[in-house]
């Protein structure tokens, strides 16, 4: 009986830390954000704004037509890893496509804040806080990188 209690308690505050985790993290996004679409020229507000984020992100650092590219591989990949049939192979070839488009979109960002492969590799692994670092450190915009 005390087991179901204390294995329901620990199930709600483990829910209740990963959802404060998750906002902590859209937080220091939104916040990171800001800066560097205020770096950019570009309003900040739109950091807030899902999707018109990542519009201004593709922006800033590379080109429009690779978010549209993200934007289709992101929706395909998510109509074929719920459909629950012998399609999981297509999902995973998809999310290999958005990773590695991802990947090059981080060194893009680095490059256009005049950063080097480190950036790259402190943006994949640890995001936010790089983000942050980009926009409240002395990076300044060069411009978007072809």
């Amino acid at each position: 009986m005390y087991t179901d209690t204390a294995l329901a308690l620990f199930a709600g505050v483990s829910i209740l830390v990963a959802v404060l985790l998750v906002i902590v993290l859209y937080v220091l996004y939104v916040i990171g954000y800001w800066k560097i679409f205020s770096k950019a020229d570009e309003p900040g507000w739109k950091s807030i704004v899902p999707f018109l984020n990542a519009y201004t992100e593709f922006k800033v650092t590379w080109k429009t037509s690779m978010f549209w590219l993200w934007l289709v591989l992101v929706v395909l990949a998510a109509i074929f890893g719920t459909n629950g049939n012998d399609q999981g192979f297509i999902a995973s070839v998809l999310a290999i496509a958005i990773a590695v488009l991802h990947i090059v979109a981080c060194s893009k960002m680095s490059k256009a804040f005049g950063k080097g492969i480190g950036y790259t590799i402190g943006l994949v692994f640890l995001e936010p806080f790089f983000i942050m670092a980009l926009g409240f450190g002395d990076a300044v915009y060069q411009g978007p990188q072809e």
